[in-house]
């Protein structure tokens, strides 16, 4: 085992993220493509179901529809197990030289339950407190149309505060946002759990990420939003060029939104990727991890 660093080297990991995702496009798809063609398929169901179905739905068996109603729930049931499996295996990729590939890939075990359940906690450290901020802003955020870019109701509504005499929901909107802005920053060191879980070191996850991750809170969390702007500037983009194709009324709008859509999951899976290499390398860092050492029993106070 290497010795573990006090503080990661920012700017060295993040490039290392992209560098394992990017540099070898084959093993990315060796070890997302099952997850990924099931993904694309449930993407691209529906749509199918609408553009076929619909105008002839009185003659369409009804054992059909039931059929069709089954493997959509399913897909979506794959859809989701793979957005668990697959972070699972491209940490392991990373830090085990593990070379999973194919329908080897496609497992889904008491590893990647610990993960969910893992992941399913840190969530809620952010969604908690977002909670009031939602249910505040809500009736605000009805009365316009901000389906494409809820974001910019929120800063709409934030600059129109009024800091001298402030409204019992401002001030909780005001709360919330802090509570908000705290757990998104915090997120990032408790996540260094999940490459723990996914090299399944014994322990208490959640509790020894957030001891390794000391005096690295704002590397970790300057790290993911490098590793996540791309991706997000990529996805308004297709939005907006979504929004503006369906503006202009064309006849090929199905397929637009299916080919967005499309796009839209496959960039998702990249951000999955460097996302996951940026906690691996961390983790390997903080931990001073190497495939061969021995996982230890509990990270030092």
């Amino acid at each position: 085992m290497g010795e573990p660093v006090g503080k990661i080297a920012l700017w060295r990991t993040v490039i290392a993220a992209y560098r394992f995702t990017f540099e070898d496009p084959g093993r990315f798809f060796r070890v997302s493509v099952i997850w990924l063609c099931l993904t694309l398929i449930e993407t691209a169901l529906p749509r199918l179901d609408i553009a076929i179905l619909a105008p002839r739905l009185k003659a369409v068996p009804a054992t059909v529809i039931v059929a069709l109603g089954i493997l959509n729930m399913a897909l979506i049931a794959a859809t989701a197990a793979g957005y668990i499996a697959f972070p699972v295996a491209w940490h392991r990729a990373i830090l085990l030289d593990e070379a999973a590939s194919g329908w080897r890939t496609l497992r889904f075990g008491r590893r990647e339950l610990r993960f969910l359940g893992n992941s399913f906690l840190i969530g809620l450290i952010v969604t908690v407190p977002a909670i009031p901020l939602i249910w505040a802003l809500m009736p605000v955020l009805a009365a316009d149309d901000h389906t494409t870019f809820p974001w910019m109701g929120v800063l709409r509504v934030l600059s129109a505060v009024d800091l001298s005499s402030p409204s019992w929901r401002e001030i909780l909107v005001g709360m919330s946002a802090i509570g908000v802005l705290a757990a998104l920053i915090a997120t990032p060191r408790l996540s260094l759990a999940l490459p723990a879980v996914a090299v399944e070191e014994p322990g208490e996850a959640l509790d020894q990420a957030w001891r390794r991750g000391k005096k690295n809170t704002l590397r970790l969390a300057f790290g993911v939003l490098l590793c996540a702007a791309p991706f997000q500037a990529i996805g308004m983009a297709l939005n907006v060029a979504l929004a503006m194709e369906l503006h202009v009324g064309e006849a090929s709008g199905l397929t637009i939104v299916y080919a967005v859509a499309v796009v839209s999951r496959v960039v998702d899976f990249f951000a999955i990727a460097v996302g996951v290499g940026f906690l691996s390398y961390s983790y390997r860092q903080l931990r001073g991890f190497s495939p061969t050492a021995p996982a230890p029993a509990a990270v030092p106070v």
